[in-house]
C-alpha cells in the first residue's frame, strides 16, 4: 500500500511539474505578445537581440523566483501536517526541499527560453505599421 501511495503522490508532483511549467510559458508568451509593440521600437531604436532575450528572461526569473519562495515557504508551513503521509524523509529536509526547488527552477527556466528566443525575432517595420 505505502508504494501505491508514493506512485500516486509522484504521479501529482510530476502533473503539477509540468502545469506549472505551461503555465510559466503561457504566462510569458502572453507577455510578449502584449509588448511586441515595445519590443518591435526597441529593436528599431538599435536594442540587440541579447538585450532583449535578457529582458524576456529576467521577467520570467522572476516569476519563478517568487513561485519558488512562495512554493518552498508553503512546504515548510505544510510540512508538520502532512509529516504522517511521508514515509522515509522528514518534512523539512534541507536537502530534499533543495532539490525539488531546483529541478522546479531549472524546468521552469527552460520553459523561458521559447518567449524570450521569440521576443527577440520581431519584425519592428512590421509591428510599427500595424495599428
Amino acid at each position: 500500500m505505502p508504494r501505491r501511495a508514493m506512485g500516486v503522490a509522484t504521479t501529482f508532483g510530476v502533473v503539477a511539474l509540468l502545469l506549472s511549467v505551461v503555465g510559466i510559458y503561457g504566462v510569458l508568451a502572453y507577455i510578449v505578445a502584449h509588448k511586441t509593440r515595445e519590443i518591435g521600437i526597441r529593436i528599431a531604436l538599435g536594442s540587440t537581440a541579447g538585450a532583449i532575450f535578457r529582458l524576456v528572461f529576467k521577467e520570467g526569473l522572476t516569476l519563478i523566483a517568487i513561485g519558488l519562495t512562495v512554493g518552498v515557504a508553503g512546504a515548510i508551513v505544510a510540512g508538520p501536517v502532512l509529516e504522517d503521509q511521508i514515509f522515509g524523509v522528514a518534512p523539512t529536509d534541507v536537502l530534499i526541499l533543495g532539490v525539488v526547488a531546483l529541478a522546479a527552477g531549472a524546468i521552469a527556466l527552460l520553459a523561458c527560453v521559447s518567449p524570450a528566443r521569440r521576443a527577440t525575432r520581431v519584425d519592428p517595420l512590421t509591428v510599427l505599421n500595424d495599428n
